[in-house]
């Protein structure tokens, strides 16, 4: 399970190389939210593993701007599940519209953080039962 925290910068790891068939691939990110009908796509940005034979690191800012073409994204909080597809363009925001439709790794995501603060009503009575 991959995790993100609201209005951070979150690294995920996938193992995407051992499965592209393009030689230099562009990865389109799909999550569908588990709760809601919430559907969001975002290109991953550039990969900063060491060791891509074995695995991939991104960084993905969670921020109140999007920028969707290079991993700074808006999430409310809660479970989603994600698929990755690989293309050759840096800007498709459509998986269906990808260069390999099938996806070459999915899972589940969840995004931590509060979306709302709750206030407190001013004139809150309190009552106290007898003893």
């Amino acid at each position: 399970m991959q995790t993100i925290t609201k209005n951070t910068n979150n690294t995920l790891y996938f193992t995407l190389t051992e499965k592209v068939t393009l030689t230099t691939p562009f990865f389109l990110v799909r999550v569908e939210g588990r709760s809601s009908s919430i559907v969001k796509r975002f290109i991953l940005p550039s990969d900063q593993s060491s060791y891509t034979d074995r695995y991939n690191k991104f960084t993905i800012t969670e921020s109140t701007t999007e920028i969707l073409t290079s991993g700074t994204i808006t999430l409310t909080s809660g479970d989603y599940d994600y698929r990755v597809y690989e293309q050759s363009s840096s800007t498709n925001l459509d998986e269906l519209e990808a260069t390999v439709k099938t996806p070459i790794e999915y899972g589940l995501l969840k995004v931590l953080g509060t979306d709302n603060t709750y206030n407190a009503p001013l004139d809150e009575k309190e009552y106290k039962y007898p003893t």
